[in-house]
């Protein structure tokens, strides 16, 4: 590790104009790594034209497969340096070397985990640098696939099959839309919510309509929040530009 880091500008290192660096510490033992320049405005924006400036000159008109053989070179350069940036991110992050070792690190420089990142981050994007879609479909079905398989499998082995199983998963359907299928803390309040609710309504609703608003209640409730939000109440808001 270099006692000092510039700006990497326009494929070069700089100086930064505000001439100012920052320690950046190991969290584990809180010592002294190295010194990091501290961009101001006009350093993010030479750094913003320049990439602007090789995004149209450059990148904008290169066919996809060339595209994706830059990349793939990076990432063939990333596992080329995988110990030591391995070694690096742990004493960054103050983390186990374990998991910088054997899952930051590899994931980042596989093909198909980076692939996979970047459909799930955007699939326009990721199929505009020549990533097969339909491979990465495949790939992503196949193990939720295998996964549900294995937790069924696990399941009737311990519990037995019967039909009551039907009602988990129509149970579990408006309980993971309402809270946000992107967010796991949004379907455990979800499921809060619509435990509570169809309590309450069964109570003082129920009445009226002689009973079972148990079995409907949840479809309801998530009819009426994706009318005001179609991302669930927790879920990530996507907004595609054209």
């Amino acid at each position: 590790i270099n006692k000092q880091y510039d700006l990497f500008i326009n494929g070069e290192w700089q100086k930064p104009l505000s001439n100012k660096y920052f320690d950046t510490i190991n969290p584990a033992n809180e010592e002294k790594l190295s010194e990091v320049a501290e961009a101001n405005v006009a350093d993010v924006n030479n750094a913003v034209k320049a990439a602007r400036n090789a995004y149209e000159k450059v990148w904008k008109k290169m066919p996809a497969k060339e595209r994706a053989k830059y990349i793939f070179r990076i990432a063939r350069m990333v596992q080329e340096k995988a110990r030591e940036l391995a070694i690096i991110e742990s004493l960054d992050g103050g983390k186990p070397i374990r998991e910088s070792r054997d899952f930051d690190v590899p994931t980042a420089a596989n093909s198909t985990g980076r692939a996979l990142r970047a459909v799930a981050d955007d699939h326009q994007a990721a199929q505009s640098i020549g990533i097969p879609l339909s491979r990465i479909w495949v790939i992503v079905w196949s193990v939720a696939g295998f996964v549900a398989l294995v937790a069924g499998i696990i399941w009737g082995s311990k519990l037995g099959v019967q039909f009551s199983l039907s009602l988990v998963a129509m149970k579990a359907l408006p309980v993971v839309i309402l809270g946000g299928l992107t967010s796991v803390p949004g379907a455990i309040i979800g499921g809060l919510i619509i435990g509570v609710g169809e309590k309450l309504s069964e109570v003082f609703i129920g009445p009226y309509f002689g009973g079972g608003i148990e079995i409907w209640f949840g479809y309801v409730l998530v009819l009426l929040v994706l009318l005001v939000r179609p991302q669930g109440l927790f879920g990530e808001k996507i907004i595609d530009r054209v």
